[in-house]
């Protein structure tokens, strides 16, 4: 990743904040319920290259995705989202998604992402804790 690069994903999230006092690349925001879904969702056969060269998934790791949920592109790339946010803790930020998306050519999906309500002050949640856990929409309010 380059300078310029991780300036892109600060500038796409302060330019997104509602919150004019909000300097996001310090702030450790954190995907949303919202935001994890609707990723799994469009990145459709680019979630290989966003793995691959954002979240430096190696092969092998990708391959056995593919194997694990062979022809079920949202099913991969909710698997890859949910094994980074197990292996990245605390270190997996929003910013580190947004920054994996410009390396995979997905500003579009970037620039939407930014856009979303993301959470502060939890970590990204996995698919066995969604069904338990009550999510607000908007968090707009917050950093």
């Amino acid at each position: 990743m380059s300078v310029t690069d991780a300036s892109e994903a600060r500038d796409l999230l302060q330019k997104n904040c509602p919150r004019p006092d909000c300097d996001r690349h310090v702030c450790q925001t954190y995907l949303s319920v919202r935001q994890l879904s609707f990723l799994a969702q469009n990145l459709g056969n680019t979630w290989v290259a966003f793995a691959r060269d954002g979240l430096l998934f190696t092969a092998a790791q990708v391959e056995q995705i593919q194997t694990k949920f062979h022809l079920d592109l949202v099913g991969q790339a909710r698997q890859a989202l949910d094994v980074w946010i197990e292996r990245e803790g605390s270190r997996g930020t929003l910013s580190v998604i947004i920054q994996a998306l410009i390396d995979a050519n997905r500003r579009d999906l970037a620039e939407e992402v930014a856009g979303m309500p993301s959470s502060p002050n939890k970590h990204l949640l996995t698919q066995k804790s969604m069904p338990s856990l009550q999510v607000s929409d908007d968090d707009s309010s917050k950093c």
